[in-house]
Order: structure tokens, then C-alpha cells, then sequence
């Protein structure tokens, strides 16, 4: 895959991701996961798979000390 391909991906996955957040329902405890309650556990979830993109965006975005574009 070409860089465009995997930045789309990358930009596709975080809206995913922002829309899983907004579907969480406030409150709501159960399935609980080591005595984490569920919207505490998948908004930990949420933020570090967003981490895990931005990372992932930057390294994708980034340019090399050889690379000659102008």
C-alpha cells in the first residue's frame, strides 16, 4: 500500500473510533472489566487506540532528511 492509501486508512479508523465515543452511553456500568465500569473502560479503550493513530498519522506524514520534494 502507498502512503495515501494508508493516511486514508489512518483518517477513516479515528472517525470510526470518534463515532464508537459518541454511541458509549453515560452511566452505564455493566460488562464491567476488572471492576471497571464499561463506559469508564471503553473510553480508556477509545483514547488509546487514538493515541495509537495519532502516532501512527505522524509517523505516516512525516518526511525523511532524503527526501528532495519541493
Amino acid at each position: 500500500m502507498n502512503k495515501s492509501t494508508l493516511w486514508l486508512l489512518c483518517r477513516i479508523s479515528a472517525v470510526l473510533v470518534l463515532l464508537f465515543i459518541l454511541l458509549i452511553p453515560a452511566g452505564k456500568v455493566t460488562p464491567m472489566l476488572a471492576g471497571t465500569p464499561y463506559a469508564l473502560w471503553t473510553g480508556l479503550l477509545a483514547s488509546v487506540i487514538l493515541t495509537a493513530l495519532t502516532w501512527w498519522g505522524t509517523q505516516l506524514q512525516s518526511t525523511d532528511k532524503n527526501d528532495t520534494k519541493s
